[in-house]
């Protein structure tokens, strides 16, 4: 659905649809949940498109990968201290957004502060200093800007990691924040048979093309099969905001699994322990084989990490002084204390 304010001319509307939205998202092949990016799209001299795109929606019927575009339209010839404006809004994020499950009857007109000093609704994407300079020198000699800054992967891994670092410092129903796994753990999970276990469902003929064990903030704990660690880090760390939202706002209790189903395939992560998750990732298979696989594969990591935890407490146990013993005292301690617009199939909203 496409939503203007009233005195936004009918042809600037469909030329945003066209020239934006049509140019800029692929429905047959959206980019990854939690995708933004920063646009700035002259039609003529005279008329200017920006705004973002969010990929993180979902539609009436609860499926993923639905674009959200914001647009604003400048009316008027671009000047040099307007393009630097625009640039730093395109950094600093939204004014505000629209409710898409309740989209108002009438959109208002936002005034943007020539400053952009103000609280953005969502993130912005950084321009880069390069994209900036070529911009003015662009419009210095009089070409049409058509500019399109996605936000970079890493950016993504960083927040992503970001969000689940203060997620789990939440005390939910009285439990302590979760704390990092032991070095033992860590150890015991990158080689010998947890991986090998690994390696054996990775192995099956149902179509599984990678599996990776995953930290409660989403970090990998074993060498990824089939994947490289940056997907694994944004696809583990949706899931697991996923699975701490559906905790929190519904009371349920420990959520024993996330799973995704597509046309081309599976994302299935399910939980092995209170620290320790298990992603895989499969092809076209029958969801019954896959999810039995999954669960017996599960009950083989249970029972090695219980192993492993029996280890580290002998280990502890070990270490520990005896009563008697004379303490070591150390010399230095310290503290620190409008129109329905249909495209491929699917609703697109601005």
């Amino acid at each position: 659905m496409c939503l203007a304010s009233a005195g936004i001319p009918t042809n600037i509307r469909q030329a945003f649809m066209e020239q934006v939205v049509y140019q800029y998202w692929d429905s047959y092949n959206p980019p990854t949940a939690g995708y933004r990016a920063a646009y700035l799209h002259q039609l003529t001299p005279e008329d200017s498109l920006f705004g973002w795109l969010y990929n993180d929606e979902m539609d009436d019927l609860g499926r993923s990968h639905v674009p959200y575009f914001v647009c604003h339209y400048l009316e008027g010839s671009l000047q040099t201290i307007q393009l630097e404006n625009i640039l730093t809004c395109l950094h600093t994020g939204p004014v505000a957004l629209i409710d898409r499950q309740t989209p108002p009857t009438v959109l208002e007109t936002l005034v943007i502060p020539d400053s952009c000093s103000y609280q953005p609704a969502r993130m912005g994407v950084a321009i880069p200093t390069l994209v900036r300079e070529q911009s003015h020198i662009a419009l210095e000699q009089r070409k049409l800007l058509s500019l399109y800054v996605p936000v970079d992967e890493q950016e993504m891994v960083t927040e992503l990691n970001e969000q689940s670092n203060v997620l789990t410092g939440k005390t939910l129903k009285g439990r302590q924040p979760v704390v990092e796994l032991s070095e033992v753990k860590k150890q015991a999970m990158t080689t010998g048979k947890i991986q090998e276990i690994l390696k054996e469902l990775a192995s099956k003929p149902i179509g599984i093309q990678s599996a990776v064990l995953v930290s409660v903030e989403g970090q990998p704990i074993t060498v990824p099969i089939g994947m490289d660690e940056n997907r694994v880090l944004i696809l583990a760390g949706t899931m697991l905001y996923l699975a701490r939202s559906i905790h929190e706002e519904l009371n349920w209790s420990e959520i024993e699994n996330i799973s995704v189903r597509g046309q081309e395939g599976h994302i299935i992560l399910s939980s092995c322990s209170p620290e320790v998750f298990l992603l895989v990732k499969a092809g076209k298979a029958l969801a019954g084989l896959l999810e039995g696989e999954i669960n017996r594969t599960v009950k083989k990591l249970q029972a090695e990490l219980n192993i492993t935890e029996m280890n580290e407490m002998k280990l502890t146990e070990i270490s520990e002084p005896e009563v008697n013993s004379t303490p070591e005292i150390n010399a230095e301690v310290s503290f620190d204390g409008d129109n329905e617009i249909r495209y491929r199939g699917r609703r697109l909203g601005s």
